[in-house]
């Protein structure tokens, strides 16, 4: 790989090279570590060691860069790439800086698997001052051509408000149209215009799409990761939403969408379950009305002559019937409702109680602003008991007077 990779970019702006090593992996082998290497040099600290190194050497007070050594260029190729990124269990990405104007830089990658077997990759970058990339709204992006793979790099930069884009935008599809007419470097052309879209990564997102294919089992194969992902993103909104069911704390939000991050690491058991069970649900009951639409939901009929054979039908491949009253549907509904419950109810970030309020607060609870309406002096809930005197002795209001023995 390493000399046929041509990747220009700017100064101004970072990328993430792509190093991926899935075509050379044998099966059930993974990359376990990995060197890089900058013009054959060996990156071995941490990055921020190495900026520390590079700002003590070649930036005054104000954070200038002075050039007044002749290690500048030796120590550049030190800061010009930062930690790689692990993004699976095949792929790496690096991230690069701008570096020294009109001059290129052999980025390579030895990746060491689990079977101590090496792979070396490498990207040969140039840096060129006048190849700024293109810009449609707010997509920097250039292209890394990898034999007949390419990779759309966005470009993590500063916008006109001052503030770090980190790539691609959460929550965004993208729409990618190639025209035919454009030449390679060799001059050759497709015989045809190129289109496809893809979607950025969604946030929040309370669990993973594999999670979710494990739930469904074989009839996952019927929806594509992208709309699990998309059912997933709904439904941890949703599940923030039921947290905030209730009025809020000065009038913010308690809990915003991002507030236990992006991925699920960080989410509680609770929110994570429910967003599990009801995208399971739901994506149980689209295979059922799919089933509905195209007849397979009623089973298979032959007929020959006056003989009519029907079997099969009866309930849906779920195992859940059409009034999902057993199987796996029925076991994802109550999953999900008996958590929804839970959520709507919790404790806000106010201390109060909060959600559907749906159960008999406590005699002595105030936590909804008021005390209870025995409490609250208006008589509203009446206190006497009945009147239980009998004719044979008056023993005041009891259920059960005493009776005398004689």
């Amino acid at each position: 790989m390493s000399g046929n990779l041509y990747f220009e970019k700017t100064v101004e702006e970072d990328y993430e090279l792509v190093f991926d090593y899935s075509a050379l992996l044998s099966p059930g082998e993974v990359v376990k570590n990995y060197i890089v290497y900058v013009d054959s040099k060996e990156i071995t600290e941490p990055f921020d060691a190495r900026l520390q190194e590079w700002n003590d050497r070649f930036t005054d007070i104000s954070g200038n860069i002075i050039i007044n050594s002749g290690q500048y260029n030796s120590l550049v190729y030190n800061v010009f790439t930062e930690d790689v990124n692990r993004y699976d269990n095949s792929t790496l990405l690096v991230k690069t800086h701008g570096g020294i104007i009109d001059s290129g830089y052999t980025v390579e990658v030895k990746a060491v698997t689990n079977r101590r077997t090496e792979y070396i990759r490498g990207v040969d970058v140039f840096i060129n001052e006048t190849a700024y990339a293109n810009v449609y709204d707010d997509l920097h992006y250039k292209y890394l051509v990898d034999s007949n793979i390419i990779y759309i790099l966005p470009a993590m930069y500063i916008n006109e408000d001052n503030l770090y884009v980190p790539g691609f935008i959460y929550n965004k599809e993208y729409s990618v149209f190639i025209d035919r007419n454009i030449e390679s470097i060799n001059k050759l052309t497709m015989l045809t215009d190129a289109y496809f879209w893809f979607t950025s990564k969604m946030c929040p997102m309370f669990t993973y799409a594999s999670t979710i294919i494990m739930n469904l089992g074989p009839e996952a194969e019927k929806f594509t990761s992208d709309t699990i992902n998309r059912y997933i993103h709904r439904v941890s909104k949703e599940a923030i939403d039921l947290l905030n069911i209730s009025g809020s704390c000065g009038g913010a939000p308690r809990i915003t969408y991002d507030h236990y991050g992006c991925t699920p690491e960080l989410v509680p058991y609770n929110l994570r379950r429910y967003v599990e069970c009801k995208v399971s649900y739901i994506l149980l009951n689209l295979l059922d009305r799919l089933r509905s639409i195209d007849g397979s939901a009623s089973g298979q009929t032959k007929t020959l002559g006056d003989l009519t054979i029907k079997y099969g039908g009866g309930g849906s491949g779920s195992g859940s019937g059409s009034g999902c009253g057993y199987g796996p549907k029925k076991d994802f509904y109550d999953c999900y409702t008996g958590l929804e419950g839970i959520l709507s109810n919790g404790a806000n970030a106010c201390g109060t109680g909060a959600g559907i309020n749906n159960g008999a607060r406590g005699l002595y609870n105030g936590s909804k602003g008021y005390v209870h309406p025995s409490q609250d002096g208006h008589n509203r809930i009446s206190n006497n008991k009945p009147n239980a005197n009998g004719p044979w002795l008056q023993n005041g209001n009891t259920r059960y007077p005493n009776r005398r023995r004689f």
